[in-house]
């Protein structure tokens, strides 16, 4: 029987499933990027194109008959074993990959994003791998990630920097209206709003970075706890003693979430509950409430004030979008409440009708440390007005 260089010749069907397979993982691809190869159940390599010296600088002929994991970066080892041990068997079954590294005998290694299929030939069963460099665009994703992080560690060290002058400004600003006049008192009210607009500016900066850098701790939440101090917090606000606060828990179950993260959600919601308020409404409200089914958390922040704009709904959780134009807020606050809910894994609806109030419906999961027990009928109801 004569011999068949593997180099030089490939059976047709083979050949023509590889084009398949280009063209279904990508629509265009760049040459001198692009490796195929064909191995068997047992990672021999029995075929590999010649643009494999280009980017790994190994010789075709040189990996003819060795195995794919020799070539295989340590942490990419276990990955390809699981794919040709677990796949071999499933013949015309297309299976896409990202992130396969193989050593370079240039340089460290190379990443590859691809796919890979089982065939059924004479010689036995064979996997064609389809291998797009992918290197270049990985390393870019990781310089910006890494400028990404050392930003917002900027901002966030920034933030708290800024802070310690403000305080001390407003300690200032209290002593001038204690002892300044009538119309002395007046420029310091303005003052003294003008810097606490500052101030929540800089807060809420400073919650975003948060939220992007630290790590997810659980723990068990007071929401009447939680509810009564971000109450307690805005006491401060103009107007906010005409307010009336209604706190509702509805749960008998124990619920874990990062109590961190579900502050800034909750303090972000009542900021907005009291900045857009009806001063014309006789008995104005803002709600709070939570129930819990043991798997499920709903949280609830309503409000009778001005409402949004339906035109305004779909915006107001970017970056610096205003339901209203009758607030000198940042538009920050829902934006990071959004942020925030998709690291808690959770959700927000809102709805609204201008001139009657809104409602936030938030729901999250509850992370339980321990065995989650069955939901009670019987509602513990808790009631407080502050």
């Amino acid at each position: 029987m004569k011999s068949v260089d593997p180099l030089t010749y490939m059976p047709e069907v083979l050949v023509g499933e590889m084009d398949t397979l280009r063209k279904e993982f990508l629509t265009s691809f760049e040459r001198g990027k692009t490796v195929f190869l064909i191995v068997d159940e047992a990672g021999i390599i029995s075929y590999v194109s010649r643009y494999i010296e280009d980017i790994l600088h190994f010789k075709p002929q040189d990996l003819i008959g060795t195995s794919i994991f020799k070539i295989t970066d340590s942490e990419s080892l276990l990955k390809l074993r699981h794919f040709i041990t677990g796949n071999s068997g499933r013949l015309d079954h297309v299976t896409y990959f990202t992130d396969l590294s193989f050593i370079c005998s240039y340089c460290l290694r190379h990443f590859f994003d691809g796919s890979f299929v089982a065939k059924s030939s004479d010689q036995g069963i064979r996997l064609l791998f389809y291998l797009h460099d992918v290197t270049e665009r990985k390393e870019e994703k990781e310089k910006l990630e890494k400028i990404n992080m050392e930003l917002d560690n900027f901002i966030y060290k920034a933030s708290h920097d800024l802070r310690a002058p403000l305080l001390s400004l407003t300690g200032l600003i209290t002593l001038s209206e204690m002892t300044g006049s009538t119309e002395n008192k007046e420029y310091t009210k303005l003052m003294r709003h003008t810097v606490k607009r500052l101030d929540q500016f800089i807060t809420q900066l400073a919650h975003y970075t948060r939220n992007n850098n630290l790590s997810i701790n659980h723990s068990v939440i007071d929401f009447h706890e939680l509810f009564s101090n971000v109450v307690e917090s805005y006491r401060f606000l103009d107007q906010t003693e005409k307010i009336k606060f209604v706190i509702e828990i509805e749960t008998t179950e124990k619920v874990y979430s990062d109590a961190f993260r579900l502050k800034v959600i909750i303090s972000n919601l009542v900021s907005n509950a009291i900045k857009y308020h009806n001063a014309e409404q006789p008995n104005p409200f803002v709600k709070l409430s939570v129930q819990s089914n043991g798997k499920r958390v709903l949280i609830g922040v309503s409000d009778n004030g001005i409402g949004i704009d339906p035109e305004n709904i779909e915006a107001i959780f970017q970056m610096f979008k205003r339901g209203t134009d009758k607030s000198d807020g940042s538009g920050l606050g829902l934006y990071i409440v959004s942020k925030v809910l998709k690291i808690l894994d959770g959700s927000i609806k809102v709805k609204s009708t201008l001139g009657l109030g809104s409602s936030f419906k938030i729901d999250i999961p509850n992370k339980l440390l321990a065995p989650a027990r069955h939901y009670s009928s019987e509602k513990n109801s808790l009631k407080h007005f502050a």
